[in-house]
């Protein structure tokens, strides 16, 4: 039985850290996903889940050092739940990391948030598709503006 408090939880945490993979992505010494120091094979193989691909490549890749960082952390994040495999998709793994290609209704949710708090539509403009005018790994050295 889907314990719907493990439900909230995941929803929360998978807000609140849906763009932690910016901080890692950072950190990490090799800017391509694809030789990654930090990245795992596994997190690699899953790029076509968890990335978009329009016709210039994938976009969004921050959302793979997500991933990864949720796939490494694990089980710190067991201790806050009392069973997160029943969450099937809706995990707080899946749902922190594909917020930019949502395949559930609660992934859509973390999407939609994140529009909302970005201030835009991303579907439109965005971060990443402007890369093509500033450079494609300018994004290291742009400021990630707090919130507060």
């Amino acid at each position: 039985m889907i314990n719907y408090d493990d439900h909230f939880k995941s929803v929360v945490l998978g807000a609140l850290f849906h763009d932690i993979g910016k901080f890692y992505q950072r950190a990490d010494k090799n800017v391509s996903y694809k030789s990654s120091e930090l990245l795992g094979y596994d997190t690699r193989k899953n790029i076509d889940l968890i990335c978009p691909n329009p016709s210039k490549g994938y976009t969004h890749k921050h959302a793979l050092w997500t991933f990864d960082f949720f796939q490494k952390q694990k089980n710190h994040f067991r201790a806050i739940f009392l069973n997160e495999d029943k969450l099937g998709e809706d995990n707080l793994t899946n749902l922190a990391s594909y917020h930019h290609k949502p395949s559930t209704q609660l992934q859509t949710l973390i999407q939609q948030a994140d529009w909302l708090s970005s201030g835009m539509d991303r579907t439109d403009v965005d971060e990443e598709s402007l890369q093509s005018e500033t450079g494609k790994y300018n994004f290291r050295f742009t400021r990630l503006r707090p919130i507060f």
